[in-house]
C-alpha cells in the first residue's frame, strides 16, 4: 500500500505567510495538514488503496450473490419448464380422451337412431 504525499515549501517565515488558497480546497484529498493548524482536516484512517480494495471486495461479494441468485432462478426456470411439459403431456392425453368420448357419443347417437 502507498499514499501520495504533496508538500509545498516556502522561503519566508511561517508567521508572514498568508496563503490565499490551498490545493486541498480545490482538489479532493484526505488527511490534510495545513500551515498554522494543529489538527488534520478531512481525516480518513483507511488509505485510498484500502478503500478501493474494500469496494472491490464488496462488489465481488455482490457479484457472487447475483450469480447465485441467477443460478437459483435458472434452476426454478428449468423446474417450471419440466412441469409445463408434464402438464402439456397430461393435457394432450385428456384431449385425446375427450375426443374419443365425443366420437363414442356420436357413434352411440347414430346407432341409437
Amino acid at each position: 500500500m502507498w499514499n501520495d504525499y504533496v508538500a509545498i515549501f516556502q522561503k519566508c517565515e511561517e508567521t508572514s505567510a498568508i496563503a490565499p488558497a490551498f490545493i486541498s480546497d480545490v482538489v479532493g484529498c484526505d488527511n490534510v495538514t495545513k500551515l498554522g493548524h494543529a489538527s488534520t482536516s478531512k481525516r480518513v484512517e483507511a488509505t485510498e488503496d484500502m478503500r478501493a480494495l474494500a469496494d472491490a471486495r464488496q462488489k465481488s461479494i455482490e457479484n457472487d450473490a447475483y450469480r447465485q441468485h441467477s443460478e437459483n432462478l435458472q434452476i426454478e426456470l428449468n423446474f417450471a419448464r419440466e412441469r409445463l411439459a408434464q402438464l402439456e403431456a397430461a393435457n394432450a392425453v385428456l384431449n385425446d380422451e375427450l375426443r374419443a368420448l365425443k366420437k363414442n357419443e356420436c357413434e352411440t347417437e347414430i346407432a341409437g337412431e
